[in-house]
């Protein structure tokens, strides 16, 4: 009469049932294969699964799947970004860009009333830095927010450092 086994998984867990194979070699004895045994698990109820470790099985509750992530939040502001936390949706204001394009700099200068005014400031610094400045504001691709002609002209249109951060966030936007 086969020998009926009971198989599990590298975890441990109860996959099936299978026939086992009679030795050729002995009569009788039964060829349990790797990840079987001949001891039946217990009856499995409805959220739980059987796991097979150091000779006995055990009944372990099935995991609890988590609710779905709800969608993120559509009305966000220019400047913010949505960040999960694991259990809600948290509205994160965004770093400062280190660069805009010398064309977003100058539409957001001119959007803030303030372009006039820095070319104006630029025209009249003496000297060779002066010159030096008209080049690059004239020539540069790209204004950093670190650069030290910025934060001049950024003291000269009174913007402090929070109000520069939210100048290069609406240009990087433009």
């Amino acid at each position: 009469m086969p020998k009926t086994i009971y198989c599990y998984n590298a975890a441990g867990v109860f996959t099936s049932t299978a026939q086992a194979d009679e030795s050729p070699l002995e009569p009788g004895a039964w060829l349990i294969p790797a990840n079987a045994t001949t001891i039946a698990p217990p009856v499995i109820p409805l959220g739980h699964h059987a796991v097979f470790a150091d000779g006995a099985w055990s009944l372990v509750s099935d995991p609890v799947e988590p609710p779905p992530r709800p969608a993120p939040p559509t009305d966000v502001p220019a400047g913010y970004h949505t960040l999960w936390d694991g259990e809600q949706w948290v509205v994160e204001i965004l770093p400062p860009p280190a660069s805009v394009t010398m064309r977003q700099a100058r539409l957001a200068l001119l959007g803030a009333g303030l372009l006039d005014q820095i070319n104006a400031a630029i025209a009249k610094l003496p000297g060779a830095d002066g010159e030096a400045a008209r080049i690059e504001w004239e020539y540069a691709t790209s204004v950093d927010r670190g650069n030290p002609l910025i934060a001049a002209m950024a003291n000269i249109a009174g913007l402090n450092e929070a109000a520069l951060d939210g100048f290069f966030r609406t240009a990087a936007a433009l």
